[in-house]
């Protein structure tokens, strides 16, 4: 007797449906876009009340990000800043997958540390912190941002900072200084 609500069942429709969505872009790119606004639309509405509630809307945040930067409303920098900020609104990072190989790349960040070491305890924590990023990514299908997070920090965290500054360069309640992207740096 086979079992249903598999995980693996759950990823075989994630595929379906994304291979679905990939057709319906290349048959009509303008209709593809409109369809994708409305969506976020959609989930902007949801988000709203799900604040009003007090409610996580990390995943909520992140699907509209994906959405408007398929409707050509945000470039890939922006997404990025955008997908880090659904990530740390998140309450409840331990419920999301840990993939083997980042799994593998996370013990081996933990491989001689000195916990009395502050700088070393930072860097571990950056790290950890990381591959949590990068599972979540990887979890919402956001495979090259998963890639880039995990091979090339240096290189996301500049795009990240491109991101950052450009989307909210004109909030005068946000302080986008060198130290704040200290802090979030990889």
């Amino acid at each position: 007797m086979k079992k249903t609500g598999l995980p693996g069942d759950l990823n075989l429709l994630g595929i379906a449906n994304h291979l679905s969505a990939l057709a319906k872009k290349a048959e009509d790119p303008d209709l593809w876009a409109d369809e994708c606004l409305r969506q976020a639309r959609v989930l902007i509405s949801e988000e709203q009340a799900f604040l009003k509630r007090g409610l996580p809307v990390g995943g909520l945040n992140f699907k509209i990000t994906q959405l408007l930067r398929e409707a050509g409303l945000l470039d890939d920098d922006v997404a990025l800043a955008y997908f880090h900020m659904s990530f740390t609104l998140m309450e409840d990072h331990g419920s999301l997958p840990v993939y083997s190989d980042i799994e593998k790349k996370r013990d081996e960040l933990q491989k001689g540390i000195d916990p009395k070491n502050k700088k070393e305890m930072l860097t571990l924590g950056k790290g950890m912190i990381r591959c949590y990023f990068a599972s979540f990514l990887r979890y919402h299908g956001e495979y090259q941002a998963a890639a880039l997070v995990l091979d090339d920090p240096e290189t996301f965290n500049r795009r990240f900072k491109e991101g950052m500054l450009r989307s909210w360069k004109n909030s005068p309640d946000v302080h986008l200084d060198d130290d704040f992207f200290e802090n979030v740096s990889f």
